[in-house]
């Protein structure tokens, strides 16, 4: 196999440069690596945190996939599958293997199918999984990596980051993340509801309170995570529905996995991304939160999915 994969001055393209993209790309663009992506049809948010990066902004995606020598896919995992296809047909075809880098939350089923969309070409694929905010990943965070390539994906993703091989098969890496968020996102939706419920009987105050000083630890992550989820709920309620399907696949019965879904899902269809500013972070609360969950009436049970 070629070492053209993570040869010196090699380029990175990133699709596409949101809050974890952009981040990423801070971290490698500071590590003296080239990182391409394009702005076509993104926000001026995006646009704005593309700037701040100071990622190089090429006119389209189809210039993007000709100029990188290693891609990287971050969207929703509704969108993983469309944009590999997209970017087998828009690669430029060269004699040296390129290697494309999924990065999103989705399932090792799904991560079987992109690489199975890639088998007997020139792209070779490997299966990543982010784990910490985008803006601790110097300091916190950590890309998972499976797949044949996946030892040459942590060189090429330059010096800063810190990077773990988890197998050889593509999957195990989107498999591990996604066991890891799925018990923050499971006790994300165990509070929402016994927030609802508590709401619900007028002993909200008092049950948080409780909370504090019974679980100190858990409300710590509960109070770094909840007010995270009006701009994010939407997204990762799509995690937990991959999470859902590998449940699924490995023959077993997803009851928690299914439950968190509903109830994360059921926040984002309040639609509360839309109320936040995006030149500030969102105002909210963890008693905000729980307050715009009952307001909207869905603790009635035939409002529930």
């Amino acid at each position: 196999m070629s070492d053209n994969v993570t040869r010196p001055g090699q380029v990175i393209g990133i699709l596409y440069p949101g809050e974890m993209g952009s981040g990423l790309g801070k971290v490698l663009t500071a590590d003296g690596i080239r990182v391409v992506t394009t702005l076509e049809g993104r926000s001026a948010l995006t646009r704005r945190r593309c700037h701040e990066a100071g990622l190089e902004v090429l006119p389209s995606f189809d210039e993007v996939a000709r100029t990188a020598d290693v891609l990287i896919s971050l969207v929703p995992p509704a969108h993983s599958l469309p944009l590999a296809i997209q970017y087998k047909t828009a690669a430029r075809p060269v004699s040296s293997p390129l290697l494309y880098i999924d990065a999103n939350s989705i399932s090792p089923v799904t991560a079987a199918e992109i690489g199975d969309l890639f088998a007997d070409t020139h792209i070779h694929f490997v299966d990543a999984a982010i784990y910490g905010q985008a803006s601790q990943l110097l300091s916190r965070g950590i890309v998972y990596l499976s797949g044949p390539l996946a030892g040459r994906a942590a060189a090429a993703l330059g010096r800063s980051l810190r990077t773990r091989v988890v197998g050889e098969t593509p999957g195990k890496a989107s498999a591990l993340k996604s066991l890891i968020a799925g018990l923050n996102k499971g006790l994300v939706a165990l509070f929402l509801e016994m927030g609802l419920l508590g709401r619900q009987m007028g002993l909200f105050d008092e049950l948080l309170a409780s909370y504090r000083a019974i679980y100190p630890g858990v409300m710590e992550v509960i109070d770094r995570l909840v007010p995270t989820y009006p701009q994010h709920a939407a997204r990762r309620g799509q995690e937990m529905a991959e999470l859902e399907r590998t449940t699924r696949a490995h023959g077993l019965r997803p009851r928690v996995v299914r439950g968190a879904r509903e109830v994360i899902t059921a926040f984002a269809e309040l639609g509360l991304a839309g109320q936040s500013s995006p030149e500030a972070p969102p105002p909210w609360t963890v008693p905000g939160v729980v307050e715009a969950f009952f307001t909207h009436s869905l603790v009635e049970e035939n409002q529930l999915p």
